[in-house]
């Protein structure tokens, strides 16, 4: 199974998905980092690094403040829709198109 990090322009639309109320992010996160930073895609979804331990929520709200950081959104338009006690999630950033955040993310 190939792994690949790729923040080049063509990434993989099955990332982001329009939602209702706004686009809907796969998410990969990496806890304990040495710094929170989003690294691009990997394995089809949005890789974030973040430092923050999985533990009482911690690593959740610093992903929300750093994925908002990323899209420029407040912190109130984020939410995790499915994986919260996982690495894998996905997230609904309201108010930005699908479009919008795969134009952010470099596709």
């Amino acid at each position: 199974m190939s792994h690949r990090l790729s923040s080049s322009p063509e990434v993989d639309k099955s990332v982001i998905k329009q939602g209702a109320k706004g686009a809907h992010v796969s998410v990969i996160v990496s806890p304990r980092a040495s710094k929170s930073e989003v690294m691009g895609v990997y394995d089809g979804a949005l890789k974030v690094r973040i430092t923050a331990a999985p533990v009482d929520g911690a690593a959740n709200e610093k992903l929300i403040i750093t994925l908002a950081r990323f899209f420029g959104a407040p912190k109130s338009s984020i939410s995790i829709l499915r994986g919260e006690a996982s690495r894998k999630k996905t997230v609904c950033i309201e108010g930005i198109s699908a479009a919008k955040a795969l134009e952010v993310i470099g596709g």
